[in-house]
């Protein structure tokens, strides 16, 4: 749903009720989803991060039936009370849902028990529990829309703080709105989802499947291993540092730049609209690139079986770099670098100049342009 069709719904379900109530509601809808477009999201995303629009009308016309006390200036008590819950149960797994502004943060527990620290107040308390051995964290909010909303643009975030063995484990799934989400080294498990919108995402344990998607905030992996891998961000950056990957995996970015160094793993695929995408000293079974105006550079990358790079408008640059078969090409980018074996070359430029060694090599090295230049050298 677009935004207009989405605020004309809204005003249309709330004839009747108080005109100012209404207008000041519409204008902080508005404001919510521009917010989230300015965040990275596209149009029909940040609507739908809006809420509900049945759930929406129903809160509203609650909130707005009293026409003479409908309150848009509610100030938010959160963070008046540190509330502890400790799990007397074994833990195989977490699941945590956090509150509009809340990071989550995992933290090695120094007695071996499983406890969890949340700020709570009159309007937003936790339910910790667990169920078959898995820890279940879930915020329940009674602020209104508006109160909420203002609260995320004007104060600090709080923070849930998970203190858990360091030890290996089944799952971990964990979403945020706005906060960031932090997993350091010592830990293992299984399978990992985390999830935010606007905040930053920080792991460092090892995973067997991980999953971490985002929208502006940023994605960093460090000094770890995973079987495979599936990160997403929409403005933000992805960062991997250190990175054993098993399995493969894939990076997908719009306008958020890829930079990978210290990578060894099985087949690779980065897609970016805008965002640049580098790696240095990486080894793939095949890499696979693509990017509409984003730049590709890489440095000591090698594929052991295929690497195709594809660019609309962004350059291509490499430097000591090599793969069995490699298709390199680019709409209006130049295409330069160095090899470091022989290659049985084809190469073609409609207008750009055109500077490839003679055939010297068992492998294929396909390389095309449009208005670009193509200068290729194999390593001394």
């Amino acid at each position: 749903m677009r935004k207009e069709e989405f605020l004309t719904a809204l005003r249309a379900e709330l004839t009747g009720l108080s005109p100012e109530g209404v207008e000041k509601l519409v204008e902080f809808c508005s404001e919510m989803i521009d917010d989230r477009m300015e965040d990275g999201l596209t149009e029909e995303e940040a609507v739908a991060a809006a809420g509900s629009l049945d759930e929406l009308i129903q809160q509203a016309k609650t909130e707005l039936l009293p026409v003479k006390t409908a309150n848009f200036t509610e100030k938010s008590t959160f963070g008046d009370t540190l509330r502890t819950y400790t799990a007397e149960s074994s833990i195989c797994g977490i699941i945590a849902n956090c509150d509009y502004t809340a990071d989550f943060k995992l933290l090695p527990s120094e007695n071996g028990t499983c406890r969890v620290e949340c700020m709570e107040s009159e309007k937003i308390c936790y339910s910790v529990t667990t169920e078959n051995n898995v820890l279940h964290i879930e915020c329940a909010d009674r602020r209104t829309l508006f109160s909420r909303y203002k609260f995320s643009k004007a104060q600090r975030h709080a923070t849930v703080r998970v203190y858990l063995p360091q030890g290996a484990y089944k799952s971990l799934e964990v979403k945020v709105t706005s906060g960031d989400i932090a997993v350091p080294a010592g830990y293992t498990f299984d399978t990992a989802s985390l999830h935010s919108a606007s905040g930053d995402i920080a792991c460092c344990a090892e995973c067997g499947a991980l999953s971490a998607q985002a929208a502006s905030g940023d994605i960093t992996l460090k000094d770890t291993s995973c079987g495979t891998l599936a990160l997403g961000t929409a403005s933000g950056a992805v960062t991997l540092l250190n990175i054993k990957n098993e399995s493969g995996g894939s990076i997908e970015t719009a306008s958020g730049k890829a930079q990978i160094t210290n990578y060894k793993g099985d087949a690779l695929e980065i897609g970016t609209a805008s965002g640049k995408v580098s790696l240095e000293n990486a080894e793939c079974a095949a890499l696979h690139i693509n990017t509409a105006s984003g730049g590709v550079d890489l440095t000591h990358t090698v594929s052991a079986d295929v690497m195709e790079i594809g660019t609309a408008s962004g350059s291509i640059h490499f430097e000591n770099c090599d793969a069995a078969s490699l298709s390199l090409d680019s709409m209006s980018g130049s295409v330069v670098g160095t090899l470091n074996t022989g290659k049985a070359f084809r190469a073609q430029s409609r207008s750009g100049k055109v500077d490839v060694p003679f055939d010297t090599g068992e492998g294929t090295c396909k390389v095309s342009t449009l208005s670009g230049s193509i200068r290729v050298k194999i390593a001394e």
